[in-house]
């Protein structure tokens, strides 16, 4: 389950690195930070369901794509819908 954007990894070891999304075990949630999963667009390969996508996260999501267009970054965009795999 996402649960955040436009996270920065911070591991010791690990270079400082941006992911697109920040996600949990679902329907366990956000139990501790050690089990919080970071991963980028690509990594998605379907969508179970869409959740608090409401007008407020289009223009949270908006802002913050016109922000990063003026600074140079990508961002995570709109989560495409992908389909259901069959069970």
């Amino acid at each position: 389950m996402i649960i955040g954007i436009k996270q920065i990894s911070s591991g010791e070891d690990e270079q400082h690195h941006e992911y697109d999304y920040a996600g949990v075990l679902y329907p366990e949630g956000n139990i501790s930070n050690d089990k919080q999963i970071l991963f980028d667009q690509e990594d998605l390969d379907c969508i179970f369901f869409r959740g608090c996508d409401d007008e407020d996260r289009k223009d949270f999501i908006n802002a913050l794509t016109i922000l990063e267009d003026k600074i140079g970054k990508r961002n995570p965009g709109p989560v495409e819908d992908t389909e259901q795999p069959d069970d």
